[in-house]
């Protein structure tokens, strides 16, 4: 009974933050439909990318404030997609949370490259929703 109102006590606190505009990068559509899913619950909405290019042009052109992020994505990675971005940021004086997805990759490879969290796959919810109120914290 515990562990659900502690879950029932996140979910509340995430969706006093929201909403929240939530970039989601995969190039794995079932992970980024399971992500979207979890992000739906707390009344996030989301913008869906399938390549580390994508993520880069969705930053630039649109506002977001949380980016999820595959690593190992086609063309460019998601670790030189968040250092790309990092450096885009420098210019504008803004700083989106990004949070590192990954099942292979090391969390401080990630940190490195300018992650401000990181949540190894598979994805669950409260793993993902526990990390997302750490970094909007």
């Amino acid at each position: 009974m515990g562990d659900s109102n502690k879950q029932v006590r996140l979910i509340n606190r995430l969706r006093d933050k929201g909403p929240i505009r939530v970039l989601v990068a995969d190039d794995e559509p079932v992970i980024r439909r399971i992500v979207c899913v979890f992000l739906k619950e707390i009344g996030y909405p989301t913008t869906e990318v399938e390549t580390g290019l994508e993520l880069i042009d969705a930053v630039a052109n649109h506002n977001h404030d949380l980016i999820l992020t595959n690593v190992e994505m086609p063309g460019i990675n998601g670790l030189d997609a968040v250092a790309r971005v990092r450096k885009q940021e420098l210019l504008t004086g803004t700083r989106t949370p990004i949070i590192v997805m990954s099942s292979s990759y090391d969390r401080s490879l990630c940190m490195e490259a300018g992650a401000d969290d990181f949540i190894r796959k598979p994805i669950v919810a409260e793993r993902l929703f526990e990390t997302i109120d750490r970094v909007l914290t």
